[in-house]
């Protein structure tokens, strides 16, 4: 998946919509575009990261892509938090088909 793929996947993630206007993902009634450089800024990717680990708070914290987003955040390491998030949301997207 390229980055602006995962980058959508996110936005779609968080209740995003795409605007046709805009040609950008942006929150419904909301006058304020989203920041979605989620791939290269933690000020974007951090409540995304907090949304997967509140998503399921009976989730066992040593499931794979839970594992794979606290390893991310502990060697400050945004592309590999961006890729465990995309897979979480993946996991997240395949158990709620």
């Amino acid at each position: 998946m390229n980055i602006q793929e995962g980058n959508e996947l996110i936005a779609k993630f968080m209740g995003y919509v795409h605007s046709k206007l805009l040609g950008v993902y942006v929150e419904p009634f909301s006058s304020v575009l989203p920041r979605t450089n989620f791939n290269v800024s933690w000020d974007d990717l951090m409540p995304i990261i907090s949304k997967c680990v509140n998503e399921y708070p009976e989730m066992d914290k040593h499931h794979k892509s839970l594992q794979n987003i606290y390893n991310g955040l502990m060697c400050v390491n945004i592309e590999q938090a961006w890729s465990a998030v995309i897979e979480f949301i993946k996991w997240h997207n395949k158990i709620n088909q």
